[in-house]
This record gives C-alpha cells, sequence and structure tokens, in this order.
C-alpha cells in the first residue's frame, strides 16, 4: 500500500499542537470526532452462532448493490443485496455475513456455495491466494433491526385535492418525498479553540474536502484534539449526512399524458426532506414507479470555504462566539465524514479491507418468506443484540458500526 504523503499545512498543525498544548491547561481540549473504527461483528443473533470462530486468512474487499423495493406507499417491501467478496491471502476461511437472511443464490458454475443457516449466510472452503466469492442475499426488512438505508421514499397520490388510490383516472397530483435516514447523536464541545490551531485545522479539512479526501483526527497529520483556552460546554445533536438522490418517476397506465419526472436532490445539506412533485392525466393510472439511486456523500467543500484568502486571515479578528462556531463546524463536518462509513457496506464487511456500496431503490412487490420456523429470527435475540447496539461510547456515537 502507497503510504500518503503528509502535506505541509498539516505537518504544520501537528508541530503547533505539540508546542502549544503544554502553554494550555492539559485538560482543555476539544477532542474531534474520532474516525470509524472496526468494531465486533454483531451478527448473527444472541444463540444463533453459525459457526464459533470466523476466520478469513487476508484482507477482503467488498463491493455491494442493495436493492430497495418499495410499495406504492413508498414503505419498504424488499432489500436485497448483490455481494462480491474478493478475499486475498492464503488458507482456509470460514465466516458469516450476518442475517436476518430469507435467501442466498450464487452463481451456479461458482466453486464455493454459501449456506444458509438461521439467517446468517455462511461461506467455508479454501483460497489459494486470490478468490472472489459472489452472492445474492435476500433479506427479512421489517427483522433487520441493525442496517439504515440512506434514505426513506414516501408517495401521496391526490386527485381533486383529496387522497387517491390506483388504478383509477383523471388528473392526478403526486407528491415523492425523499427523506434522509442518516441521523445520529454525536457530542459537540462548545469551547474558544487555539485561534492559529483552529485555522490550521480549517484549511486541511477544506482542502482534503476539495480533493475528495476523507480527513479523519488522527491521521494524515490531523490531531485527535485541538486545544482550547476555556472549558466552555458540550451538547448531543443529531448530525446527518447529505445524500445524493438521481434517477426518474414514471407513470403506467392507458391514455398517459404526462412526462417521466427526472430526479436530482439532495438531502441531509441544510434540508432532510427533498419533495418531488408532478401532475400526471390519464384515463386509466395503474401504478407510479420509482427508479433511484442514493448516494451518502461526503459534505460540500463549500461548508469550510473561508471568506478571505485562507482561515488564516478568517480568524486573526474573530471574537470568542466566532471562534466557538467554527470549533462546532469543523466537529459537525468531522462528524459527518466519520459517519459516511457506516454506509459503505450494507450486509457487511466479514474482514478488514475496503468497502463500496451502491444504493437503488425500484418499485416492487412485497418479498414472500421462505424462510423455516428454524430460520427465523428469534425475537429475544433481537431484544438483547438491539440493547448492545445502543451503547454509546465516550465520545458520542454508537459504538457499533458496520466494517
Amino acid at each position: 500500500m502507497t503510504r500518503r504523503s503528509t502535506s505541509p499545512v498539516a505537518a504544520a498543525l501537528a508541530i503547533l499542537l505539540a508546542f502549544a498544548a503544554p502553554a494550555l491547561a492539559a485538560a482543555t481540549r476539544i477532542p474531534l470526532p474520532p474516525p470509524p473504527g472496526s468494531s465486533p461483528n454483531l451478527g448473527p443473533l444472541p444463540g444463533d452462532d453459525p459457526l464459533e470462530n470466523d476466520h478469513i486468512p487476508g484482507p477482503v474487499r467488498n463491493t455491494e448493490v442493495v436493492h430497495v423495493g418499495v410499495g406504492p406507499s413508498g414503505s419498504v417491501v424488499s432489500v436485497v443485496g448483490d455481494q462480491t467478496l474478493v478475499m486475498n491471502g492464503a488458507g482456509d476461511f470460514a465466516f458469516h455475513v450476518p442475517g436476518p437472511a430469507l435467501r442466498v443464490e450464487a452463481p451456479p458454475d461458482q466453486q464455493t456455495q454459501p449456506g444458509l443457516r438461521r439467517g446468517a449466510v455462511l461461506w467455508q472452503g479454501f483460497n489459494s491466494g486470490e478468490k472472489t466469492l459472489v452472492s445474492r442475499v435476500t433479506l427479512n426488512p421489517k427483522q433487520d433491526i441493525f442496517r439504515t438505508l440512506p434514505i426513506r421514499v414516501a408517495i401521496t397520490v391526490r386527485r381533486d385535492d383529496s387522497p387517491a388510490t390506483l388504478p383509477g383516472a383523471g388528473t392526478f397530483d403526486v407528491a415523492v418525498r425523499l427523506i434522509n435516514n442518516t441521523a445520529k447523536p454525536a457530542l459537540l464541545y462548545e469551547q474558544t479553540p487555539d485561534r492559529a490551531s483552529l485555522a490550521i485545522l480549517l484549511d486541511v479539512l477544506h482542502s482534503a474536502l476539495m480533493q475528495g479526501r476523507r480527513p479523519y483526527a488522527g491521521r494524515d497529520g490531523i490531531p485527535d484534539a485541538l486545544p482550547a483556552t476555556d472549558a466552555g460546554t458540550k451538547r448531543t445533536e443529531q448530525i446527518e449526512i447529505p445524500v445524493l438522490v438521481d434517477g426518474s418517476i414514471l407513470f403506467r397506465g392507458r391514455g398517459i399524458r404526462g412526462e417521466p419526472v427526472r430526479v436530482h436532490a439532495m438531502t441531509g445539506a441544510g434540508s432532510p426532506v427533498a419533495t418531488v412533485h408532478a401532475r400526471v392525466s390519464a384515463e386509466r393510472l395503474s401504478s407510479i414507479q420509482i427508479s433511484l439511486s442514493a448516494r451518502p456523500s461526503p459534505p460540500a467543500a463549500g461548508v469550510l470555504q473561508p471568506a478571505r484568502t485562507s482561515w488564516r486571515d478568517e480568524v486573526a479578528d474573530a471574537n470568542t462566539l466566532q471562534l466557538r462556531a467554527l470549533g462546532v463546524r469543523a466537529q459537525r463536518v468531522m462528524w459527518q465524514v466519520s459517519m459516511l462509513a457506516d454506509f459503505d457496506a450494507y450486509l457487511g464487511n466479514p474482514g478488514k479491507g475496503a468497502s463500496q456500496t451502491k444504493y437503488l431503490y425500484e418499485s416492487a412487490a412485497p418479498t414472500v418468506s421462505s424462510v423455516g420456523e428454524r430460520e427465523r429470527v428469534r425475537p429475544l435475540g433481537i431484544a438483547l443484540t438491539l440493547v448492545a447496539a445502543m451503547l454509546v461510547a465516550g465520545n458520542g456515537t454508537v459504538l457499533w458500526r458496520r466494517s
């Protein structure tokens, strides 16, 4: 792996903090949001372990496409994940991908085939150096209490200013609401940061976002805390990450008078909801079909764009309230960047390695369960594991993350 060189600005920040910290009270520091860490894999549910010990001889690259089926009202009726795992490292492997899975399929000519036991997908075999495992996993969305989809969809249809059901005839007003679903509680410190340290941090964060990189505390010269001139206070805030939504809305039926609607919207960048409106007339409107992609995205670099040449000039004459506000803004951006890792994988990476996931929303019929009584998820197990998942770490973020 090529080591990324630390920028001169980031190096200067690290040196400055090393000398500035002793001059300030040791306890007067602003902890910066932690980077995404490797947390234990929770699944499957308590009492249902299909494998006592997972073992993977090397790193795993995980690529997923998550197909989210939505009903006429926009509610989720099915979730199917297409997963490709590329393993590197020779040796035996045995691991599981948490459920609750209803079905798992793989290409018939694939040498290693997955199994399904008590809602978890099982993989076992031998890797001579590099092995690719492909599967399609149908989940039970009603029992999947851990994973979070990036958006929710709500579809309403009205005719003559009254709620309407389809199929029907006439002129219809359609509203498709795209609701950001990424919010999580995060701890923000309202303290007065050291002026010079804050300016360098803001410049580093802005530069990283401009280059399409994810700036993390404790990496690439970014410290894990800023020196501050007072103790201040702290508070919890619900923070959401931006989600870019693209796609189309189509109208099916007979005698349709209305064009398909193109969708290009951002949720979570100042507004948690984006609404797409359309009017369509039809002799018979049978259904409204949506086809959308949702992409969790880092905050725009413009959020940290200084009004002057650099943040050093910007903070030179800032007062205490302005310095505190800028410190909170930097923390909020770093939380958003850290939270992106929650959506890099949906089914989850069973090992250590990079993950990338696409989320596709399409109109669909409900999933029909084919899981027998032995494969069903136990309510008690759900309750116990939910309690574990709700534990909050010291910095205010939910402890569990998908690796």
